[in-house]
Formats: C-alpha cells, structure tokens, sequence
C-alpha cells in the first residue's frame, strides 16, 4: 500500500490526526470519488487500487462492507449496490456480487486471519449469499389453480397458474443471522483493523508480509435445492445437487465426499444424504 501517497494527500490529515487509519484510506477515495461523481462503486474502489494500492481496495471495501452492514444490515448492503459495485438503490444488482467475492479473495491474500477476529469475520463473509425468486412461480392471485370467476380464467395469469417470480430475496433469515453474528464482534473487530493499520502506516510495511496464515478452509454453505416437481431419478437428483454444492463454492473435497457418500446405499440414502449437504424442498 502506498502509505506516503495517502499521508500526503489533505483529505487524510484529518483522521490520520486523530490515528483514524482506516478512516484515512476512506477519506482519500471520497475525495477522489467526489472529483468524478460519475463513478460507480466499482469505479471508485478500482481508481483507490490504482492509485494507493491493492490493499487500499481491500480496506475501503471492508469499510463500506461495515458501514452498510452497521446500518441496515447485509441486504441494505447488497440492495444499495456495494456487493457487486454498481451502486445505486432500488436498483437490480447482482446477485453473484462479485466485488463481495473479491473482498473475501483479498482479505486471505492480505492474511487477515491472523488478527485475532480474522477467521470468524472471514466465516461471515463467506457465508454471505442473496438468492432470488427466478423463472415462474404460482400465482397469487388464485395460487395456481388458474381459475377466477366461475367459468372463467384468473385474470392474474390469464388460466396458466403462473406468474412471472418478482425477483424476491428467499433466504432473508439466513442474512438476518449474519447480522447478529457480525454485530456481536464488529466494534472489537474494526479496532483490530484500525491498530494493524497503525502499524503498516507507521513502517510503511505489511505487518503480515513475512507472517505465514495458518491454513483457513473455505465456508460451505448449504444451498437450496428443489427437488419436488423435478425428475427424481437418482442420477438427476445427484447431478443437481454436485451443481448446486459448486455453485455455493463448495471445495472439491466436500463434494466428492458428497458423491461418495450419496452412492454407497440405495435411493432412500442417497435423499438423506442429499438432505445433508442441502437445503431440499
């Protein structure tokens, strides 16, 4: 990080008077952001890594993370676009929320895991993920029977029992009890942050860059899986739930020992197995 470029820049004297590290590296990329306010999110972090360093992007993503987080949550933080970087409330972001996934990518390279709330934080953010209503679903209107007036069709669906999903979050508790989790620890945790960047901005060093993290494996969340109204032949339910595993990052050795154990028994194992690994409706 290119620690003399912020010290010297007049939007960091403020915080760095008052040993606000971590403010200070926010501080330089509004004030840029400010200068080009046609910038998205992504925009802004991508100009901070450029010109500060790639650790300066981490920082500023973990303090936006924090911020929005603090104020309403994980899903205000997905909903006003710091997730996947376009910004912007009420807008449709991505659910994929690629700049979330580069933080977490970031915070491992930088050995974060090594201050004392590393791995717990790190967990949290892992386990992170928004899923939507796609394709169609019932209608609400007369809850997929497709009738409406007697003799007539539904005037919803026009007589298919469908409608169009609105794109709804599904696993809003799951993101609810992140909250609490990171709640519980974000004060301790943003001041661990801020003294070990005390003393980067005091050598002009990574505290960690001769440090070894020990070896942290990768959250696996259990993903969602339908398997009701689906073909329940035992070659498609384990092809669909190997799929769903690796969408959710499940590491390579978790499914293999899903498969592995899913076909060492007959058709009723292999659900309670699957039942295991995922979230089966």
């Amino acid at each position: 990080m290119k620690i003399e470029t912020i010290r010297n820049s007049l939007a960091a004297r403020e915080s760095l008077q008052k040993s606000e590290y971590h403010q200070a590296i926010l501080d330089v990329a509004y004030a840029d952001w400010q200068q080009n306010k046609g910038w998205t999110y992504g925009d802004t972090v991508n100009n901070a890594a450029e010109k500060f360093g790639t650790a300066a992007k981490l920082f500023i993503l973990i303090g936006k993370y924090n911020e929005q987080t603090c104020n309403g949550g994980h899903l205000q933080y997905m909903d006003n676009g710091y997730a996947d970087g376009e910004g912007g409330c009420f807008r449709k972001h991505d659910p994929e929320m690629p700049l979330h996934k580069e933080m977490i990518q970031l915070f491992r390279e930088f050995k974060l895991t090594l201050l004392p709330h590393g791995k717990e934080v790190l967990g949290i953010l892992e386990s992170f993920r928004v899923e939507v209503s796609e394709g169609n679903e019932a209608c609400s209107e007369c809850g997929g029977s497709g009738e409406g007036e007697p003799g007539g069709d539904c005037f919803n669906c026009g007589g298919s029992g469908e409608q169009e999903a609105d794109g709804s979050i599904l696993n809003q508790d799951e993101s609810h009890k992140l909250d609490d989790r990171y709640y519980a620890i974000n004060e301790v945790w943003m001041a661990e942050l801020n003294q070990h960047l005390g003393q980067w901005f005091a050598t002009g060093q990574d505290p960690f860059a001769n440090e070894t993290a020990p070896e942290v494996p990768r959250t696996c969340i259990k993903p969602r899986l339908k398997l009701t109204g689906t073909d329940g032949n035992a070659f498609a339910v384990l092809g669909r739930a190997t799929d769903a595993l690796k969408a959710v990052g499940c590491p390579k050795e978790t499914v293999d020992e899903y498969l592995k154990r899913a076909q060492s028994g007959d058709y009723n194992h292999l659900l309670a197995t699957t039942c295991e690994y995922c979230e089966v409706s």
